[in-house]
């Protein structure tokens, strides 16, 4: 080859080899003095894929001196293996195809892992063939962590709009749906998907999407929001109050709408019971007004809408509105409660949905119900608390009124023909009726004095005590349990249990319902359902496992296709086998039921066929029943051991004779644990709890670990890696 060296200037004119030599030499120069003080990591491969150029920010990354690093490839100076295979494919393309090549990679650092953008361009002779690659190499890590930390936000947005209970939708200013929450999907009765870039027309019935449209098209002409209660499009009888608001660009134009609605059935029938009381009429009018409020959690202020004062007892404007006051508002009995409710949300990221009490400042006692959530700075500091609050006084009341009114009625009906027992709160009978004498074949005078529980078997005397429990602190029970007569049958029964006042003492009245007719034909049933539901489920778990293993193989053939992402393939086909193991299982196995060491074996068996290496499996199980992991947790635990399993395979230290991978599944069946041992060593700064060193795959695994019944630890073995996974209740069963 005549001239080897990089081609870095083109030119038309005719030139002596003298003078290019001077050319090519300036040239190098340039290049040198560019790059030997460029930030970034920049190297020249030569057409077999080793280093013949590295500039100092390369070599710091690699942790290497040049000496080091010229004359070999990426294999040989121990980069990791998806990266050097990812290197040495982009030169060969470059090679081949002589153009630029770009990809993104992880690279583990001792302060560490950053991510790269690499950028690999042709440098060719005179001729225009390629003798050498030069590939420049840009820290993307902060770009990386902010398109992350923008899309958290996002999703917390939409997460705070999907949780709230009223329909929220948005539109364009010709009617075509943007947005909409989940409640409005609910309401309308459609997916998202149905909904989202269409108008009104083309997904509710003729008559309604014209009417709907011509609404719309009104409130973005007048410039004017619209507040209107009406029965829902759906019939029914539901009631819902839909409020609609225009909104508009920075210039003014009007864009779009947003509009809320919900559900005011419950309301309205309200106001119907109560329509001949004008009061009651008005105040239940008003019971849909909601406020809003925000708080500043660092500063202490909280900002009010003009609808919450008047709901404290005072007129707009005539409160401070602080932190300190709302508090000062609580009703004593209900202050912890409610401080306690916003420390969880703040701290802890607890739903806020609360009932309490308010005081006015003339005394008057009224019930508020709250809803609220936190705005959280990227590093999850907690910013804003904000929600809503609703004044659900009249419903309390007359929730109230309700329950005395049953609770007298019931008292009352001593000649009704259903058994009933009065006992009191020690559970001696105090009086039984005649249906109770026919049902229990026990007369009046043998029944009075007796305990209530000797009228029960032993196994429901626990659940009787806290019935009796309940109506001494006035509560109302009911309950389906069994009574045992005279003769010694057993009968179904169902129990309603309320507090009373019976010869000027506490008691409780139970009112009997035999239902044991009714018990055997639905036991029946519901046996002949459960043997049809579980030949079913077991039907559609063979056919999601064979669908699952059928998505595998068409990921292998694009693995062997795309050999540049072939690793990322082969983890999302483990991914994928190991939720076709839990659904093969539950198609096995009579009752549905995963086990734990078939789990195991099934999923290192998979492992070892993808990835070519040996895993051993050992069994170390003390006699007894196997263990079963939970079927709510079966695909996590599956998609972890996977991950774990892989990860074994794939870090296997370079140059060291493979070793088998080991796997031991210990216990019995009340706790086990699943043994992962690997030939090599972790990383520097590695710590799991902490979250600290971890590569994608064991931060998926993190993310996967059971809240509870699970741990996890990692840790070195004297040359070896040990990563040993325990289970216990509710995580296996």
């Amino acid at each position: 080859m005549k001239d080897a060296r990089p081609r870095v200037k083109k030119t038309t004119h005719p030139e002596s080899p003298r003078s290019r030599s001077r050319a090519a030499s300036g040239a190098d120069e340039q290049f040198k003095t560019l790059v030997e003080n460029s930030r970034d990591p920049i190297v020249r491969f030569d057409t077999a894929g080793r280093y013949v150029y590295v500039n100092p920010a390369f070599t710091e990354l690699a942790g290497q001196d040049a000496t080091r690093l010229l004359g070999r490839n990426c294999y040989e100076i121990g980069a990791p293996k998806g990266v050097a295979d990812a290197v040495q494919h982009n030169v060969a393309r470059v090679v081949s195809e002589n153009h630029e090549t770009l990809f993104e990679y992880e690279y583990p650092r001792p302060d560490g892992a950053r991510w790269y953008e690499a950028r690999f361009m042709p440098e060719t002779d005179a001729r225009g063939r390629v003798v050498s690659v030069l590939s420049v190499h840009r820290d993307i890590t902060e770009r990386n962590r902010q398109r992350k930390a923008l899309e958290e936000m996002r999703q917390r947005e939409r997460a705070l709009v999907d949780s709230l209970p009223d329909a929220v939708w948005l539109t364009d200013a010709s009617g075509v749906y943007l947005s909409i929450n989940k409640a409005h999907a609910e309401w309308i009765g459609k997916q998202p998907r149905d909904i989202v870039g269409k108008t009104a027309h083309g997904f509710l019935p003729p008559e309604v999407a014209e009417r709907f449209h011509a609404e719309d098209q009104e409130i973005m002409r007048s410039r004017k929001p619209l507040r209107v209660e009406r029965e829902s499009f759906r019939g029914s009888g539901v009631w819902r109050e839909v409020i609609k608001v225009p909104i508009a660009d920075g210039s003014g134009r009007v864009t779009g709408l947003v509009a809320t609605s919900r559900d005011i059935t419950a309301r309205k029938r309200l106001e119907e019971s109560l329509r001949r009381s004008e009061e009651r009429l008005r105040l239940s009018q008003n019971f849909a007004n909601i406020g809003a409020w925000d708080w500043n959690i660092r500063t202490g202020e909280l900002h009010w809408s003009e609808r919450i004062a008047p709901m404290f007892g005072y007129q707009q404007g005539e409160l401070e509105t602080t932190y300190e006051d709302f508090l000062r508002a609580l009703h004593p009995e209900d202050r912890q409660r409610v401080i306690d409710a916003i420390n969880a949300c703040v701290e802890r990221g607890a739903e806020y949905n609360i009932e309490h009490r308010i005081i006015w400042p003339d005394g008057t006692v009224r019930w508020m119900h709250e809803r609220g959530a936190v705005t959280r700075a990227a590093d999850g500091t907690p910013l804003h608390m904000h929600g809503i609050v609703q004044d659900v006084t009249d419903r309390k009341l007359a929730e109230t009124a309700l329950r005395e009114s049953e609770r007298k009625y019931r008292a009352l009906v001593e000649d009704a023909g259903v058994t009933i027992l009065v006992a009191d709160l020690d559970t001696l009978l105090m009086e039984a009726n005649k249906q109770a004498e026919q049902l229990l074949g026990y007369s009046r005078s043998e029944l009075i004095g007796r305990s209530a529980l000797d009228l029960h078997p032993p196994s429901e005397h626990d659940r009787v005590r806290a019935a009796f429990a309940d109506t001494g602190h006035g509560r109302s029970v009911f309950y389906e349990g069994h009574i045992v007569t005279r003769e010694g049958a057993l009968r179904d029964i169902e129990i309603t249990a309320s507090p009373i006042e019976f010869h000027g003492q506490r008691a409780a009245q139970a009112i009997f319902h035999d239902v044991t007719d009714k018990k055997v034909a639905e036991r029946e049933l519901l046996a002949q359902a459960e043997r049809q539901r579980d030949a079913l489920v077991r039907e559609v778990h063979h056919r999601i496992k064979n669908h699952l293993q059928s998505v595998a193989g068409l990921l292998r053939v694009q693995a062997d296709e795309r050999p540049e992402v072939k690793p990322l393939i082969e983890g999302a086909i483990g991914q994928v086998q190991a939720v076709a193991v839990v659904h093969g299982l539950h198609g096995q196995s009579p009752s549905g039921a995963v086990l734990l060491c078939e789990m195991v074996s099934a999923i290192a068996e998979l492992v070892g066929h993808l990835t070519r290496a040996a895993v051993n499996v050992r069994l170390e199980m003390d006699s007894g029943r196997p263990i079963e992991v939970s079927e709510r947790e079966a695909v996590p635990v599956a998609l972890l051991l996977n991950e774990l399993i892989l990860n074994a395979v794939k870090h296997h230290p370079a140059g060291i004779q493979p070793e088998a991978v080991e796997i031991t599944v210990l216990g019995n069946s009340e706790r086990a644990a699943v043994q992962i041992v690997n030939p090599g060593a972790l990383p520097p700064k590695f710590d799991f709890s902490a979250g600290t060193g971890l590569g994608t795959g064991l931060r998926l695994v993190k993310s996967l670990l059971p809240l509870t019944g699970a741990r996890l630890g990692i840790r070195d073995a004297g040359g070896r890696v040990e990563a040993r996974l325990e289970l216990w209740p509710p995580a296996i069963v």
